[in-house]
């Protein structure tokens, strides 16, 4: 069963926040036992006798999950009297005790409540604190600090920062560096000692703070990987991580594979995504998933340099992801250089004293803009001046193609005669010429695309060293303040840049301005001792949380046993009681009997579609999951493998596991498989219980009124399945009819049901089954199509059985043979129910052996009992209209999809049907008997006849269904949340035009890289190799993820942390 934390209560980025809460604790532990064997009535007893208040929001309330309770009436009045009331339930098997101790610890209480049933009581007690508590440390500026970041030589704008940063932390820690790259000669300003990374694993134990600085380059794999082993504050400089976390050497550093560090962070639309740009030889996945949540989670705190990042972890991963993240601007020293300085500087780098120096610092790229901003140079009056010089002080690293491209606009400006100023692509240059142009420029540009939440340190080197300074409204530039830039919108083009910068370059009051408040915010906001002040005071408030974190293991060093699986348990409860943060919600999608058996039943086509539509494209601020439901017991397993499957995915990496699942997950039952849902009723309850939405898709609730229809006992178990139904929060129909039958249903068998939140709605079916969209028939088919003749062609399908009226259709056409009429009547389904004995098959053997010994079977009359998808989509094209004649259905998908090939329609009277075709079809009567059937498919035959558009191929629909995209959203939208936004087809990288095209800011996609995708391809297989040949390294944040095996025992999501520290503690 697991265990579960208590909710919704702190995680562990917000126990400090919370401060001391009520000191009451309900445990209900011995009121479970007590109630298991006795009356329900003396259970509602004693709840009714519960003090006013008792429950309040705040107050931690114990239950125990122990599944054979779960299965007793004691346990639905249970957790049903507490679905009505806050929230806070911890389900806690084997390790009790410790669990009890580690709330203690978390919420201090001083008194439980352990109520009894006999006789009925709720008596307090008081606790005293659990022996062996540790106090928190005194918060002392002389700790040591383990400072872990790219340092000189590497070429990273990190290590530049760091060595800025580290003279003014300093004063408040005494620190030791960690640099991947041998350091030559003294320590930098304020470091005690620079250590390799094995050098400081071997006495991390030794530091208070360990401070890691994180960026998107490969420089920084080796910190990855320590963070695994030592946790520590991260310093997120880049908010976007997949250029390095899904590099080819990645997987040696950080184990495990690309795909699965995707969906450890981002589930499967980012595994489809991936899987996308392997076909096309791109890496546009990289550029559309920050690929960084186990890092964060493994973090003992983060600090970001801007708002824009926080805007990101709320955008990828909930609207609390950052609440306790810490914001600290990103340091600069003012910088004034002297006049002659300046001049200096000019002579240095070939620049007349009385020219307009305008430069763009930093690498070349589309996402750089650097097009745009030659685009618009060239189009300005400037570009006229010889007394101008646009200047690109970087690099184009190794996007040549780009080089050339603005290499080629400038000559042919310049044979044009339109280019008389200079324009300077300086390539590489090292950091005295970067200070040269700094101080020599009279104006700068930095434009932004594709912004990966970073903050530009060129940008506030502009600002500081007093350049006027051009930006657009794009990531963390948008936080410049007004008056200290001059700030163009997102998108600009090339008339807008033009003219600011002809605003600009002629207007030196407005850049004396520019330069005065860009320096006072410098000087308010970015100086390197208040940024260093407030980099202590968040590793200190970090430090107290690692200690509190300490608090919670101790029960559980003092009492674990030596098993390893015990370990797991123990992590695996902590990971539910304090989960990780930041966190995605999930929802659950149970597809226990597909996963099963794929019977191509019709309700199974609606949750393998419904599935697939989620999957890639799931509701705002969740992640899709689908579960099965465990053989052995109560509980569920992630459903990986089949998921796999369903998308086609050429990947095998991902592992089955147990379901974690927190409060604010959603649960929806869209499969039917009664058996399942009646084994897992107490479960269902449990969810509730802890915060967890459950609801259902009703496909229908005809065994309950067609009982003749159905295998005997069908009704009684579908009776007995709407029951539980009717106990989750809402349910959700295939149709508007289902659910007013549903909502009846429940108004005559629920006495409370007027009283109890019950959320009702519905939504349709789609039909994406198009012309084209299958693959091509097999010859096979061809010729059984091909044997139907010229007449016309009658469709009839679904799965036969007694509830389709197939046997009185084959009786009225039969009528009509005889009688000399020429068509064809062509059946498509499964012969159903073959696991039951004729006895209980109702009409069903009657049916199939009228089929089988027809004597125009073959000629007039088809069964194709094993069609594919490519012989019906040939059937649907070859036939002359489709007959429904179920005498019940909760919806009926080949209405739509015979709809949206053209045919017409002849169905039985239902309402349902009314409501699914919009009346668009011949209806006839709902009771008719089989010579009124007869006439109504006779007179059927002849408006088909006499309907001269009615010809293959050129038939208009007879209404428009929606897709199985829109079928998704409406499903999404009926259970309350937010349909996901649509996939873009370019995920988001930035790109270079074709070379004829014309300079834009928004290009197409880059052409595929194939030596890219094989060099990526074989990577991997070296590291399968590798694996398989060498011992295990230090865990990494990536090791334990979700998805990827894990060590003994089953460990769930989110308790890889927890495992980690108790191993390091044994």
């Amino acid at each position: 069963m697991g265990v579960c934390r208590v909710g919704p209560g702190p995680a562990v980025g917000g126990w400090l926040a919370l401060g001391r809460l009520p000191a009451l604790l309900i445990d209900l532990r011995q009121l479970q036992r007590q109630s298991a064997a006795a009356d329900p009535a003396l259970l509602r007893r004693c709840l009714s006798s519960a003090p006013p208040g008792l429950f309040a929001a705040e107050r931690p309330v114990l239950i125990c999950g122990d599944p054979q309770w779960g299965e007793s009436p004691a346990a639905g009045v249970l957790l049903a009297w507490l679905g009505q009331r806050p929230r806070h339930f911890c389900l806690v098997p084997e390790l009790g005790q410790p669990c009890l101790e580690a709330l203690q610890a978390l919420y201090g209480f001083d008194e439980v409540c352990v109520p009894s049933l006999h006789p009925a009581a709720w008596p307090r007690t008081r606790v005293c604190a659990p022996d062996g508590t540790p106090s928190l440390p005194p918060r002392s500026p002389g700790t040591r600090l383990a400072y872990i970041s790219p340092m000189p030589p590497q070429r990273s704008g990190i290590s530049t920062y760091s060595l800025a940063l580290l003279p003014h932390l300093a004063r408040h820690f005494s620190i030791d560096v960690v640099a991947e790259l041998p350091w030559d000669g003294p320590p930098p300003e304020g470091v005690l000692s620079v250590l390799t990374p094995l050098q400081f694993a071997s006495r991390a134990h030794q530091y208070d703070h360990v401070l890691y600085h994180l960026g998107n380059s490969s420089a920084h794999l080796e910190i990855m990987r320590l963070l695994g082993a030592f946790p520590g504050v991260v310093v997120l400089h880049d908010f976007f991580l997949g250029h390095v976390v899904c590099s080819p050497e990645s997987d040696e550093w950080l184990g495990g594979t690309c795909l699965q560090r995707l969906y450890a962070s981002h589930g499967y639309q980012a595994c489809l995504a991936y899987e996308a740009s392997q076909r096309g030889g791109d890496d546009h996945v990289i550029w559309a998933y920050p690929c960084n949540l186990p890092l964060l989670q493994q973090a003992d705190g983060v600090i970001v340099h801007s708002r824009e990042a926080l805007r990101l972890a709320e955008s990828f991963y909930g609207p609390t992801a950052g609440e306790f993240w810490t914001l600290i601007p990103h340091l600069k020293q003012e910088v004034l250089p002297e006049p002659t300085d300046r001049s200096d500087q000019r002579a240095r780098l070939d620049f007349a004293e009385d020219c307009l120096v305008i430069c763009t610092f930093g690498f070349l790229g589309v996402a750089k803009r650097s097009l745009l901003l030659l685009e618009a140079f060239l189009a300005s009056s400037l570009a006229s001046d010889p007394r101008c010089v646009l200047v690109f002080a970087g690099s184009a690293g190794s996007d040549q193609r780009l080089l050339n491209r603005m290499r080629r606009a400038i000559r042919r400006a310049r044979a044009q005669g339109g280019l008389l100023a200079e324009v300077r692509i300086t390539g590489w240059i090292d950091t005295a010429d970067y200070l040269g142009y700094l101080a020599a420029a009279d104006l700068a540009v930095q434009l932004r695309s594709s912004s990966r939440g970073e903050t530009s340190g060129t940008v506030l080197d502009c600002l500081a060293g007093g350049v006027p300074l051009i930006v657009n409204e794009h990531g963390s530039l948008r936080e410049i303040p007004e008056g200290c830039a001059l700030r163009l919108s997102e998108a600009c083009d090339t008339a807008e840049l033009a003219r600011a910068l002809e605003s600009l370059a002629r207007d030196p009051e407005r850049r004396r301005r520019l330069v005065e408040y860009g320096r006072r915010e410098i000087a308010e906001r970015h100086r390197p001792d208040h940024c260093a002040a407030r980099y202590a005071e968040a590793l200190h408030h970090a430090g107290e949380q690692a200690q509190r974190r300490q608090q919670l293991l101790t029960p559980f060093r003092r009492q674990l046993p030596e098993d390893p699986h015990q370990v797991v348990k123990a992590a695996n409860t902590l990971g539910l009681l304090f989960p990780p943060e930041p966190r995605q919600r999930q929802l659950f999608l149970d597809v226990s009997a597909l996963a099963e058996q794929d019977l191509g039943s019709g309700v199974q086509r609606v949750v393998r579609s419904i599935c697939q539509q989620l999957l890639a494209r799931p509701p705002v601020g969740f992640r899709v999951e689908p579960v099965v439901a465990c053989s052995d017991g109560l509980g569920y397993r992630y459903a990986r493998h089949f998921t796999t499957n369903l998308l086609q995915a050429a990947v095998d990496e991902l592992e089955d596991g147990p379901v974690a699942w927190y409060p604010g997950d959603v649960f929806l039952g869209i499969d039917l498989s009664h058996h399942v849902v009646l084994s897992q009723r107490a479960y269902y309850a449990f969810l509730r219980a802890q915060g967890v939405e459950v609801h259902f898709v009703v496909h229908d609730l005809l065994p309950c009124f067609l009982p003749e229809c159905f295998p005997p006992g069908a009704s009684e178990r579908h009776r007995a399945w709407l029951d539980v139904v009717l106990q989750a929060d809402g349910a959700v129909c295939v149709s508007r009819s289902v659910m007013e039958e549903l909502k009846g249903w429940r108004m005559e068998r629920q006495a409370a049901a007027q009283e109890s939140p019950f959320r009702l709605g519905w939504f349709h079916h789609g039909a994406d089954f198009q012309r084209g969209t299958a693959t091509a028939p097999s010859q096979e088919e061809i010729t059984a199509v091909e044997a139907l003749g010229p007449w016309p062609t009658l469709l009839m399908v679904g799965t036969v059985e007694p509830r389709k009226a197939y046997l009185d259709v084959v009786e009225a056409a039969t009528a009509l043979w005889q009688n000399g009429a020429t068509f064809n009547l062509v059946i498509v389904g499964r012969e159903g129910w073959t696991d039951l004995p004729d006895p209980d098959r109702r009409t069903l053997p009657a049916t199939v052996a009228a089929i089988r010994r027809h004597p125009l079977l073959h000629h007039q009359l088809f069964w194709f009992d094993a069609a594919s998808d490519s012989l019906l989509q040939c059937l649907y094209e070859r036939s002359s209209g489709l007959i429904g004649a179920s005498f019940g259905e909760g919806f009926g998908i080949p209405l739509i999809e015979a709809a949206s090939f053209g045919l017409p329609l002849l169905l039985r009277d239902l309402p349902v049907f009314h409501e699914v075709t919009g009346g668009h079809a011949s209806f006839f009567p709902s009771k008719a008997s089989r010579q009124a059937l007869s006439e109504s498919i006779a007179r059927f035959l002849e408006d088909i006849s006499g309907n001269a558009a009615a010809a293959a191929g050129h038939r208009p629909a007879p209404f428009t269904p929606q897709s199985w995209s829109q079928s998704a959203d409406q499903l999404v939208e009926a259970i309350g949340l937010q349909p996901g936004a649509e996939p873009a087809p370019c995920l988001g990288a930035p790109s270079l035009a074709s070379p004829g095209a014309p300079m834009s800011p928004e290009p197409p996609a880059a052409r595929p890289r194939r030596r890219q995708r094989w060099r990526r391809r074989l990577s991997t297989v070296k590291e399968r190799i590798k694996r398989l040949l060498r011992p295990a390294h230090h865990p990494t944040p990536f090791s334990g993820s979700v998805g990827m095996s894990s060590s003994p025992g089953s460990l769930l999501p989110g308790a890889e942390a927890w495992l980690h520290e108790l191993r390091r503690q044994r």
